[in-house]
Formats: structure tokens, sequence, C-alpha cells
């Protein structure tokens, strides 16, 4: 009898411990091209940052991976259950203007996108490079705020500490706002678009005001600054029923987690601008890099 199937049992010391070209990538300061590059790969893609600064990981010159971290939100309820000093209080206004310059410009940063080539996912590469580029990046804490983080835990791996999510009360609030005027899942945008098209011009015209009444309520980002009540005015005269449907998707029924990484190398002026992803097995996550090591892998790169 012959047998087209052969069934091998090997051990695990049969197989490198470590995959061969991971001594071979880098992370390092990157630029916006280096996302477009990228952004086809991630679920959320986007095009413009405000005021962001990346990180490019490569193998032999070739771009893998993108880490993107802008400036934070000014205010973010998620925020102030793990740094509860941040919130702002009853203090005078110069109090609660300094408090909002230091979290925007000094203390905190923010990642908003984290992207890997498909070809290289499942070695572990993503948190490395996260942790790495966290380092790297010139603030006291970066934070996450992610719906993927509760499926795939890899800014856990990173080092990122999470706070449980507050109650969700915007999301039954949406959820009794679409009830209001379609009966389609509220969390089903093509299926809710499409009996909208059907309202006539009056209640289209309503359900977008009832709908942004939601939105503008629970965006703490749309509500920070000065001159509210303009800006409320200024959301109900431009807001389209596409923008505000589209954007109530990501405020109230996706449940993103937040966590947070203090960098154990800020303010650390001898940090370079380029570090090998093997740096993040130099020391423990939440430990200052190893420079003694660092001196080493550059001696041997130069040699």
């Amino acid at each position: 009898m012959q047998h087209d199937v052969i069934i091998e049992r090997h051990k695990a010391s049969d197989f490198p411990s470590r995959l061969p070209f991971m001594d071979r990538i880098v992370v390092k300061k990157g630029s916006v091209e280096d996302w477009h590059a990228l952004k086809s790969l991630h679920y959320k893609a986007g095009n413009s940052f405000g005021a962001a600064e990346y990180y490019r990981c490569e193998l032999d010159g070739n771009l893998i991976g993108v880490v993107v971290i802008v400036y934070p939100q000014l205010l973010l309820a998620e925020r102030h259950l793990m740094f509860p000093k941040m919130a702002p209080g009853t203090e005078t206004k110069l109090t609660n203007t300094y408090r909002g310059k230091m979290v925007t410009k000094r203390w905190f940063g923010t990642i908003s996108r984290c992207v890997l080539d498909t070809m290289y996912r499942g070695c572990g590469i993503s948190y490395q490079m996260i942790n790495l580029a966290c380092r790297m990046h010139d603030r006291e804490v970066i934070e996450i705020k992610s719906a993927m983080s509760k499926y795939n835990p890899f800014a856990m791996k990173a080092g990122f500490k999470f706070v449980k999510p507050p109650a969700p009360q915007k999301r039954r609030d949406a959820l009794k706002a679409f009830s209001l005027y379609v009966e389609s899942d509220p969390t089903d945008v093509d299926a809710v678009m499409a009996e909208i098209a059907n309202f006539s011009p009056s209640l289209r015209e309503r359900t977008r005001k009832a709908l942004i009444d939601v939105y503008f309520k629970h965006s703490s980002r749309d509500k920070a600054g000065k001159n509210n009540k303009k800006r409320a005015k200024d959301f109900y005269e431009t807001m389209s029923i596409e923008e505000v449907v589209a954007g109530l998707q990501d405020l109230c029924f996706s449940t993103a987690i937040y966590g947070a990484y203090k960098n154990p190398d800020y303010g650390n002026a001898s940090m370079p601008k380029e570090l090998p992803i093997e740096a993040f097995y130099w020391q423990g996550m939440n430990e200052p890099l190893n420079m003694e090591k660092l001196r080493e892998w550059k001696e041997v790169k130069s040699a």
C-alpha cells in the first residue's frame, strides 16, 4: 500500500528560537511617505494627522512597518481615570490652561496608527516596534486608544497598562437616537444610510440634528477649547448626515480601550535616531535603554 501523507513529530529544539532575519530589522525616524506606502494594509486608513511623527521599521532597508504618533487630545475621560490629577477641576483658568499646554506639548503623545506588512505578521515585530518607537519619542507618557487591543494584546506586550472602560452611556444615547428614526441596526452604516435615503427632506434634517446632538454631547475633542456654542452651531450647519453617522460609529459603538506607557528614556539626550529591533530584549520593558548594549551594536555595525 502506497502512502501519500507522511507525518513527522518534531521537538521545539529542532527549530531556531529566533527568526534569522530579525537581527537585520531596525526602527528609525520616518516620514509621512512611509505611512502612505502601507496605509492600505491598515483597517482604518486615514490620510492626515495633526502634528504627527512617523517611525519606520525596515528590513535590509526595505519598509515593513510604520508607527504614527500624534499630539494627544486635550480632554480624554479614560486618561483622567488613569491620571486623576490630569482632569480639569475647580482651579483657576491659568492653571487649567497651563495643564492643557503641558498635556499636549510635553507630557503626552498618542499612537494613532500602527501597521505592519502582512508578510511579517505573527513574528512579534509589532509590539517590539511600538516599544522602541515610544522610547525614541520625546514624551513622558505615550498613550493608545485601540479597539484592536481587546483582541490582540500587542500594546500590552509593548509595556502598556490599560484601564477599564467607563460605563457606555454614550452607546445608550446613540442607540436611543437611532431607534427614534431608523429600524436598521445602528452599527450597520450601509443599511442605515439606505434607509435614510428614502426619508423626506424634513425627516432627514430632523434625523441629522438629533444625531448631531448625541455626537456633540459625547465628543470631548470637539468641545475642547473656547467658543463651544459657536462650534456647536457650526456642527449643525456643516456636518452632513453621512459624516455624523460615520462619526457615531467610532465615538459610540467602537469600544476602544485606553492604555498608557511611561517612557523610561524620556529626557535621555543620548537616545539614537535608529535602534535594532533586538534592542527590545536588552532590558525590561519599563527599564531605561541599555546604553552599553547600544554601543556594542554600533561597533559591530560600523565594523
